[in-house]
């Protein structure tokens, strides 16, 4: 976070795309405040879980279930959710970058991050208001996972066979080591987010059949969420990316 903020504050008073190296540094210490949120209540409650309250009858997923009304508790919550919703707005916002000479993908794409925005905001609602959480609001989290995860995955591969053409295609008429940069086997799967489609597919399943695995894999989902960001956007600082004037 600290090395990717300081090469876009370098960016900013050194270069051009002032508005977009703006743009990326506000997303990123908005996002980051949000992980470290989450990341406090995580650590407050797993602390009581795991060791003030580890004789608790049931182990310590049962008090979780039964400290479910907690404040910590709703506001991890609520800020894993805006954490896991930006990152999608990151990835919706590659997407374009990549498809930007086929608006047409970007646009079918965008009808069911429609339908995230509208089921996460319904889900965040319903847990501001009546204090729930994740584990007991399960038909409208567990539509939400679905959708969002089924939208990364799609998205994921899209850019990553969308980049790999594109390496065929630099490769057949110029030498290998033009656009190296951009489309290394890495650079391909930190452009496509794979690293988050992967963790978010590991928290999605346990958490739909209800397996107590997903009280740990949420925590994990959120930070790697977090670091795929970081790891676009310090791409982009660094022009190493895929950028529109490459795509034209």
């Amino acid at each position: 976070f600290l090395r990717t903020s300081y090469i876009l504050l370098y960016q900013r008073k050194y270069q051009h795309h002032k508005k977009t190296t703006l743009a990326l540094l506000i997303y990123l210490c908005i996002t980051f405040s949000f992980l470290t949120t989450f990341t406090i209540c995580n650590i407050f409650i797993k602390t009581r879980s795991f060791v003030d309250f580890r004789d608790y009858p049931g182990g310590p997923v049962a008090y979780m279930q039964a400290i479910h009304v907690s404040p910590p508790i709703a506001t991890m919550t609520v800020t894993a959710f805006f954490v896991n919703y930006l990152t999608d707005i990151l990835l919706l916002y590659r997407c374009f970058v990549v498809f930007r000479d086929k608006i047409w993908v970007v646009c079918l794409l965008f009808l069911p991050f429609l339908g995230i925005t509208g089921l996460g905001f319904t889900f965040i609602c319903t847990v501001s208001r009546s204090m729930k959480t994740l584990w007991n609001t399960v038909d409208i989290g567990l539509s939400y996972f679905i959708i969002s995860s089924a939208s990364n995955v799609i998205i994921t591969a899209l850019i990553t066979t969308r980049l790999l053409l594109q390496r065929r295609r630099i490769n057949a008429i110029c030498p290998q080591s033009y656009g190296k940069v951009y489309l290394t086997a890495s650079a391909v799967l930190i452009e496509s987010c794979a690293l988050n489609a992967i963790v978010y597919a590991f928290f999605t399943i346990p958490y739909g059949i209800g397996n107590s695995l997903s009280y740990l894999a949420v925590s994990m989902c959120t930070q790697v969420q977090f670091v795929a960001s970081c790891l676009v956007i310090y791409r982009i600082a660094k022009k190493q990316a895929w950028s529109r004037r490459l795509t034209e």
